[in-house]
């Protein structure tokens, strides 16, 4: 019950205290308002707006749908039998529309959602399972805590240019860390949630390594029991959304997020979906093992809300695979710290996925010939002659070896990129030295 003495958390609760001042003093609306707002720590009713956040009218409803499936982990394989399964979708508010939280490309970066795509303007859905319907609710509610956290504060996962600024160095307490961006001061922001209460040596640290720490008064997004900590350079950053983060909770304190299961093969359709008067697609499913098109199968058991990787139909024959596989290893050791290296793992990778589903271990003589293309001490190749025909000899037996079909082409593709930046480091490097015995001469 409200009395003169309430301290209010909420913009709610300050219309409250408000309605009783104004009955116990006989004044106008307005001004009981503005004084209930003073109480509660704010300066006037609009600073007390400004900082508790929109009223449960202007807040949006907002979805995150998973898929999960319980599995017989009792024989050695992951792979075990289905227990359980089924399709859970999860509801909560947001201060501001879901699609607006979420410009470009901005999923694929962002702490916590980087597996989920944008069904639809109100509607997150999960790409793969997850391994029990608890685990999923668990993650839901992170989804949940990282979008209001995001809406709140105005932050943004940074971009790759960003990360760089004043280092962070965190004390080894430090646990669950996630990167932010302030577009405002232009800062880089990292909440932090250990599984200990902040004490005074970790502001101490920060201190002496020119930052700041704060401890919030917040749930945080991992939910890990104790006080979330935001560094930054900025103190006045930290001060601002801490302010924001303690609104948010006591906003959240009154919420009451629900979530709703069906059977696995269900679908979830949101209210913007349905106001958009358009079909939901079916949920992708990696293609069944037993298909064969244009001379390419499947390759490995592929997972649900993946397209299935494919690889030739035909297998290359044994002798091929422990013909290349040492010299893929050894071109990627080479390529070490060369941007050719990742276009080079790719094609290791590849055709170590292939190899690995076109012979059972049974076949094998023994366990190390599993390791064929990732040798724990490969040869070094010296030379960017010797190097371009070690990988045209791979060409070579990818072209002989394997049948015609859109995945053979497609890696040759990749073989031919790899080969165009072997030479490229190649003259980078002559022209390198050039410089060097100009200024040398010089």
């Amino acid at each position: 019950m409200a009395t003169e003495n309430t301290r209010p958390t909420t913009l709610a609760g300050v219309k409250r205290l408000a309605k009783f001042i104004k009955r116990e003093r006989g004044i106008p609306h307005h001004a009981a308002l503005e004084e209930a707002a003073q109480k509660a720590g704010f300066q006037n009713l609009r600073h007390a707006q400004s900082v508790l956040g929109e009223n449960s009218r202007d807040l949006h409803r907002a979805f995150v749908t998973f898929y999960w499936a319980e599995r017989d982990r009792s024989a050695d394989s992951i792979d075990g039998p289905v227990l359980r399964s089924g399709r859970t979708t999860f509801e909560f508010l947001l201060p501001a529309p879901l699609k607006d939280l979420l410009p470009g490309r901005s999923l694929n970066r962002t702490p916590y959602l980087d597996n989920f795509r944008l069904e639809s303007p109100d509607h997150l859905e999960r790409r793969s399972d997850y391994y029990s319907e608890r685990q999923g609710v668990r993650m839901a509610e992170m989804v949940a805590l990282t979008l209001n956290f995001i809406a709140v504060t105005g932050l943004r996962a940074p971009l790759a240019n960003e990360m760089y600024g004043p280092s962070l160095n965190l004390s080894k307490n430090a646990d669950h860390c996630t990167h932010w961006y302030d577009e405002e001061s232009k800062c880089l922001v990292l909440l932090d949630e250990p599984y200990r209460k902040l004490y005074a040596d970790e502001i101490a640290w920060a201190e002496d390594h020119g930052f700041h720490t704060l401890g919030v008064l917040w749930r945080g997004i991992y939910l890990a029991g104790y006080t979330p900590r935001l560094h930054s350079a900025s103190a006045a950053v930290l001060s601002r959304l801490a302010e924001k983060l303690e609104a948010l909770e006591a906003r959240l304190k009154d919420e009451r997020w629900t979530s709703c299961t069906q059977v696995y093969e269900s679908q979830f359709i949101s209210p913007a979906r349905v106001i958009s008067g358009k079909r939901k697609p079916p949920r992708i499913m990696p293609t069944p093992q037993s298909v064969e098109r244009a001379g390419a199968v499947p390759c490995g058991a592929g997972m649900p809300g993946y397209r299935s990787h494919w690889r030739p139909a035909r297998r290359l024959d044994l002798d091929k695979h422990l013909h290349i596989g040492p010299i893929l290893s050894s071109l990627a050791y080479c390529m070490c710290w060369d941007w050719t290296e990742a276009r080079l793992q790719h094609i290791r990778n590849t055709l170590d996925a292939w190899f690995r589903c076109e012979y059972k271990d049974s076949e094998l003589p023994n366990k190390t010939w599993r390791l064929v293309y990732d040798l724990p001490h490969p040869k070094t190749i010296n030379g960017t002659v010797k190097r371009l025909t070690a990988l045209a000899d791979v060409r070579q037996t990818i072209v002989e070896g394997y049948q015609d079909c859109k995945p053979k082409w497609e890696l040759l593709e990749e073989i031919d990129k790899a080969e165009r930046g072997i030479r490229r480091s190649q003259t980078q490097q002559e022209a390198k030295a050039t410089i060097h015995r100009q200024e040398g001469a010089a």
